[in-house]
């Protein structure tokens, strides 16, 4: 009778599980009680595979078990699925909203809350204040290889701000110092943008740059020059694509000049712990082509700390990237340029990054090549 008891347990096992298996929903369920959040968040798919339908509870769960283990991009997914779901329900759009912030997408997250706002379950005042994104200072070193080429020193603060949920304005001041063979370069750049965020993935973007150059030649002599920047911009994202389209143009090395710009840039994986992006830009000017490849990868080593690499090759001068701020404010030519950061996210409020460089670059008015290595610091500040 001894071993019978034995057996008849040991064949329960099997048994259980297969119930288990055969009913997703009061597996989640259990899960979901029980506080097993790795258990649902491991096993997310096949449990949305088995149940044969998709449904709001599951996708509920779903997204709490990956937003309690910090996952917030996919909480972002599974939250966004109930909530096409069940667009009543407030609870899966409060924790959409949260995990729209916690990934920096504020626009995003104001438009979340607009919502909660006219389902009743968010006061106005909360969000209607708060229109500032964040706050940005950075400071850097670059130390070349040539006796002719003096170190550069760079400093900058910008702002972001949010009059409305579809509206960035993105404000900026950089200061370069520089000691060359012929005197001391000293430039100040002031820079601004705005972007538009319609719907269906369509965005449009505006930006002015200002650049005030003082060289102080060595026998005393000086010399100040001024150049204006401005463009117009298009981008539509789709998938796993960004496509830009921008006429950028104004006053660059003396002449009055227009580049054409037409960009792509692919992301064919990203997840919690890794980000791969590619991106081809194609940049018309005075009837030369020029071509620029960038692809960078980010590597997740813990919820709030990632590695981040970015390799940069194009022949280019004071060209302007798609994303409307300038990649190289210097008249010399830039060849390639190899980066790795630490990006720190101790909070949705609070992030700062350590990022070194090395450039290949030519000097334009002598033609000779010369390597730049620099070490650059910055925080980054949003109040809400």
């Amino acid at each position: 009778m001894h071993y019978l008891r034995i057996l008849f347990i040991l064949l329960s096992f099997p048994a259980f599980g297969q119930n288990q298996q055969a009913d997703p929903e009061l597996t989640s369920y259990t899960w979901y009680l029980g506080g097993q959040w790795d258990s649902l968040f491991v096993h997310r798919k096949e449990l949305v595979r088995n149940s044969g339908q998709d449904y709001f509870f599951l996708r509920y769960r779903l997204g709490e078990a990956a937003f309690r283990l910090k996952k917030y991009r996919i909480a972002i997914d599974e939250f966004s699925r109930a909530n096409a779901l069940n667009s009543a329900d407030t609870s899966s759009l409060k924790y959409l909203e949260a995990a729209l912030r916690e990934t920096g997408r504020t626009q995003e997250a104001v438009l979340a809350g607009q919502k909660l706002i006219q389902l009743g379950a968010a006061k106005e005042s909360r969000y209607k204040i708060r229109s500032m994104n964040y706050l940005m200072a950075d400071v850097g070193r670059k130390v070349s290889d040539s006796k002719d080429i003096g170190n550069l020193n760079y400093s900058s603060f910008s702002c972001g701000l949010s009059p409305t949920a579809r509206l960035l304005v993105h404000a900026s001041y950089s200061k370069v110092s520089q000691t060359k063979y012929y005197g001391n370069v000293l430039q100040n750049v002031f820079s601004s943008s705005a972007r538009w965020q319609s719907k269906h993935g369509l965005s449009f973007r505006g930006h002015f740059s200002y650049l005030d150059v003082s060289v102080n030649y060595n026998d005393n002599s000086n010399r100040y020059l001024q150049h204006q920047i401005g463009g117009l911009g298009i981008r539509k994202s789709t998938g796993n694509w960004d496509l830009d389209l921008s006429v950028d143009g104004g006053n660059l090395n003396y002449d009055d000049q227009i580049q054409q710009t037409a960009g792509i840039t692919w992301f064919p994986l990203s997840n919690p712990r890794l980000s791969l992006n590619y991106q081809l830009t194609s940049q018309q000017q005075e009837g030369s082509v020029f071509w620029v490849n960038k692809p960078s990868l980010q590597i997740g080593i813990s919820p709030t700390l990632w590695l981040g690499l970015e390799y940069y090759q194009g022949n280019t001068r004071n060209i302007i990237e798609n994303n409307g701020f300038l990649i190289n404010n210097a008249y010399d030519i830039l060849h390639s340029r190899y980066m790795a950061s630490l990006n720190w996210y101790p909070s949705r409020h609070f992030a700062g990054y350590l990022s070194a460089i090395h450039e290949n670059r030519t000097e334009a008015i002598e033609g000779f090549d010369y390597v730049l290595n620099g070490v650059f610091l910055g925080v980054r500040i949003s109040p809400w």
